[in-house]
């Protein structure tokens, strides 16, 4: 038996409950597997809907995905929102060690080769070649991706962190309120929020949730503090938004995860279904309209896109 420090909380194993973890899985509450195989060192979050689909070893699935008719090969990583083919199209392949951004949409029959970068929202209608950067809607290849070979990605790491939670009760769950809270949430005061929001991320990993006064949060929305989100006084979120505090190093082939907080200044509003990436501070007295994707712009300012037109 020994004790293994893990962010600054320590995990206790016994040496064959270590070796296990290598074949282990974590299917979270409220996801649907129908006529489907799921390897080992696999996660698959909250929402997620995955029918008549091979899913690899070492693969990560995210909030809410859909995900239909597919192979989806070892090392893959699937940001949440992202829909994959449809139940009644044919086969989606996806090579291995391919990383699908958030709410990136794939049609059915479409094959993703080895080691490609699919952009948050685009909309992938033809095969792409291994090792291509996709963005777009449609999706259009704008450059090869030269990387570091070091690694395929894994996520052992994180499988054991996440167990831990699970077994101590403090894994994702459904609360009184009908929200998914793990995030540790600094807030100034009493904040208005409704119900089926998804907000994690930890102050020990350097994230977590800060919240000004008078702020106002929809439903369904997701907030990924794994880089931590700040939303200033006075914000107004509509529904079904999703803020990525997160990237990763797409230089390596590991892709490993790297910190992008986000700032939302005061007074700022946020219609529904906005998709705002990591790295950004939104200025005081913003209006962001539905259906955006925000992301970095020239000098360090934000870009608006309309996800029709991506």
């Amino acid at each position: 038996m020994r004790w293994v420090n893990r962010q600054n909380f320590m995990l206790l194993f016994m040496t064959n409950e270590r070796k296990e973890f290598i074949n282990m899985k974590i299917v979270d509450k409220e996801v649907n597997i129908r006529g489907s195989s799921v390897g080992d060192s696999t996660w698959i979050r909250l929402g997620s809907t995955v029918e008549n689909t091979f899913v690899g070893n070492h693969v990560f699935i995210g909030f809410n995905c859909l995900i239909y008719n597919a192979k989806i090969m070892n090392h893959v990583q699937i940001a949440s929102n992202t829909q994959i083919g449809n139940a009644n199209g044919d086969q989606v392949l996806i090579e291995s060690a391919v990383w699908l951004g958030a709410g990136v949409r794939i049609k059915a029959g479409v094959t993703i080769g080895e080691g490609s970068v699919i952009g948050a929202e685009t909309y992938v209608e033809n095969n792409i070649e291994p090792y291509s950067v996709v963005v777009g809607n449609p999706g259009k290849v704008i450059k090869s991706r030269d990387c570091v070979k070091d690694s395929f990605p894994v996520f052992n790491e994180t499988l054991e962190i996440a167990s831990y939670q699970e077994k101590m009760g403090r894994g994702i769950h459904r609360n009184t309120e009908g929200n998914y809270i793990t995030a540790d949430i600094n807030a100034e005061s009493d904040y208005k929020i409704g119900t089926g929001n998804i907000l994690i991320g930890k102050n020990t990993s350097g994230g977590g949730i800060t919240i000004g006064n008078n702020v106002s949060i929809g439903d369904k929305n997701i907030f990924e503090g794994f880089g931590s989100i700040t939303l200033g006084d006075n914000v107004c979120m509509g529904n079904g938004n999703h803020i990525l505090s997160n990237g990763h190093d797409y230089t390596k082939l590991s892709m490993p995860r790297t910190s992008l907080p986000v700032v939302i200044d005061n007074n700022v509003f946020i219609g529904d279904n906005v998709t705002i990436l990591g790295g950004l501070t939104i200025p005081r007295n913003t209006r962001i309209d539905s259906n955006m994707l925000v992301i970095q712009g020239k000098n360090r300012e934000i870009k608006l896109i309309r996800k029709e037109g991506i």
